[in-house]
């Protein structure tokens, strides 16, 4: 396995295809511009003749690094995307495929990793921009993975980051790892555009960990800046000295680095921090790569995250920890008459979202059809999963579920399971 980086593919076949192209289309173009030149305005000019002028520039930075002998620096007057390298055929499947790099932020903004799969003639991505770095910063590592089922093995896998501002960012030490199946419940996975998930509770009680409280509140605002520990508490004794708190960047809280995690009971985990005033802070319990926070009988606490601002925060800032809320169902929730020809059901949020998506199978029928991945609108509030529906039946669904909860809000609150059940009708 070896990366190739990321070239132009312009050859001389290109080339002779362009000159032809400009014989015969100039001359006519030039009519075209004399006919209406009364009307033709030039609005800006880019002559780009020198590095300077192009909004992005990718070079090697041999004084910044982590590893070997330097690191790609990016630098960008806007938000962009840069393809770092492409892997052909590596040998996995059956397993997590886990992008991982070291990423150094100097911007204003944030930067994200980026994996695409290229599997069995069909292109599916892996990204979750809450799982970033932003602001000034050391080097850090962020890693996304995506779930190969047995016998899927990609053509080529694409490396990408991806920046929301504008400034520098530097990568080093990319690597993609293999990892077992186990523990990989939110990530991606090519066979359809949402990976079923079954939940196996009876009763109330579901056989894995969940979180009954936390301190801060999640959602609260206002916390005193002079809090100094963040405090997660189970429904169930866990296994004291593993915890696995998650999350990066400028939301993340600075780390009190002269205390140490503790477990002051086998239900409570303590982190220590040091916050500031007016800052919107979010921390993941659990994660689709690290899952350490288990019960005595090693099972994964279900994923969540504590969502909080500090006193001193703008209005604007506050309603960043407000959990999303779904607006409008379509078709809606309970309806009996559903028409089997409908081609996609549409989810409508109340509240600009984040890139991710699980669409979470529950008892009853999977309406998702094969092979067509769901989509979002341009503005982040809607999502459309398109469905192969059979007349007669009835359909139920989650969005969002224990341990996938990709449906979240910009600025990375997951919304709440919310269940959705409809019937189609009868031929």
């Amino acid at each position: 396995m070896s990366f190739q980086p990321a070239r132009a593919r312009f050859g001389w076949a290109s080339a002779v295809a362009v000159g032809a192209f400009a014989v015969v289309f100039v001359p006519m173009a030039g009519r075209v511009a004399a006919q209406h030149a009364e009307r033709e305005v030039e609005v800006a000019a880019l002559a780009l003749d020198s590095l300077p002028d192009a909004a992005t520039r990718v070079t090697i930075d041999t004084q910044t690094k982590v590893e070997g002998e330097g690191s790609v620096r990016v630098d960008t007057a806007w938000p962009t995307t840069v393809c770092l390298a492409e892997v052909e055929r590596p040998d996995v499947d059956g397993a997590q495929l886990v992008y991982s790099a070291m990423v150094k932020p100097a911007l204003e903004g944030s930067a994200s990793l980026e994996m695409w799969a290229h599997v069995g003639g069909g292109q599916y991505f892996s990204r979750n921009p809450s799982v970033a770095v932003s602001g000034r910063g050391d080097f850090q590592q962020l890693e996304i993975p995506f779930l190969l089922q047995k016998g899927q093995r990609p053509d080529k896998v694409t490396l990408n980051l991806i920046v929301q501002g504008k400034g520098t960012v530097w990568v080093d030490d990319v690597r993609l790892i293999k990892r077992p199946l186990s523990g990989a419940a939110q990530a991606p996975t090519p066979r359809s555009a949402a990976k079923p998930e079954v939940d196996a509770s009876s009763g109330d009680r579901p056989p894995y960990p969940v979180v009954v409280s936390t301190s801060p509140e999640r959602g609260a605002t206002g916390v005193d800046p002079s809090v100094d520990e963040i405090r997660v508490t189970f429904d169930r004794p866990m296994r004291r000295g593993d915890h696995s708190w998650t999350g990066g960047g400028d939301d993340f809280p600075t780390i009190d680095k002269a205390r140490n995690v503790a477990w002051p009971d086998d239900r409570t985990c303590v982190l220590p921090v040091k916050l500031r005033s007016g800052k919107f802070y979010r921390v993941g319990i659990n994660s689709s790569s690290y899952e350490n926070f288990k019960s005595a009988d090693g099972k994964p606490a279900a994923h969540t995250a504590i969502c909080f601002t500090t006193a001193g925060a703008k209005r604007s800032v506050e309603r960043r920890a407000a959990a999303p809320q779904v607006k409008v169902l379509s078709p809606e929730p309970g309806a009996t008459d559903v028409d089997p020809s409908l081609d996609r059901i549409t989810v409508e949020f109340d509240s600009p979202m984040g890139e991710g998506m699980s669409w979470v199978k529950a008892d009853g029928g999977w309406p998702g059809a094969e092979g067509r991945p769901a989509e979002w609108s341009r503005d982040g509030r809607s999502c459309s999963l398109p469905v192969d529906l059979d007349p007669g039946l009835t359909y139920k669904l989650q969005l969002n579920g224990s341990h996938y909860v990709n449906f979240q809000s910009k600025w990375g609150v997951p919304l709440a399971p919310v269940e959705w059940t409809f019937t189609t009708a009868s031929e």
